[in-house]
């Protein structure tokens, strides 16, 4: 007859109730053990106490690994989107550069050809030069990021029609 650590018998047998004590859960966690099918009740009625302990255990770590594995599946599916949006912001900051610049290069044309028509008047000539010094000078990413993202679904919907 072999023992366990504790100097018992390792093939010693318990009735639900002692084995509910032994793994600290209620007797009726005990008959839900059964039910799953993670403890066997022996042939005699009883519990054999070292298999249904280690089954138990083995059973909650498996349910740990699940547990885990869910999270992860969902921290995944969370960065996932993440990305999907960070990618979708990107594209409406590219495009948003993409129309600011035209908007930009569309407005000096425009400042030529004031400066041409108003050649003949000095304060006129002087005005213009001050518009397309500033046109000039106009940071693409400066004037992007004062645009909200409402904005720029705005631009991008607008483009789009």
């Amino acid at each position: 007859m072999s023992s366990d650590l504790f100097g018992n018998d390792a093939d010693a047998t318990v009735t639900g109730a002692e084995l509910a004590e032994w793994l600290e859960i209620t007797p009726a966690g005990v008959t839900q053990a059964k039910k799953r099918g993670v403890i066997r009740l022996g042939v005699d009625g009883r519990y054999n106490l070292k298999e249904s302990v280690q089954a138990y255990i083995k059973d909650i770590r498996g349910r740990k690994k699940a547990s885990t594995r869910q999270n992860l599946d969902e921290d995944l599916k969370y960065w996932q989107v993440e990305n999907a949006k960070t990618k979708n912001v990107g594209w409406r900051r590219d495009y948003g550069r993409q129309l600011i610049r035209a908007y930009r290069d569309h407005h000096r044309s425009t400042l030529d050809e004031f400066r041409r028509a108003v050649s003949e008047f000095p304060k006129a000539v002087r005005v213009a030069l001050q518009l397309a010094d500033a046109v000039k000078r106009t940071d693409v990413d400066e004037v992007l990021y004062e645009v909200t993202e409402d904005e720029l679904m705005d631009i991008a919907t607008d483009a789009a029609e």
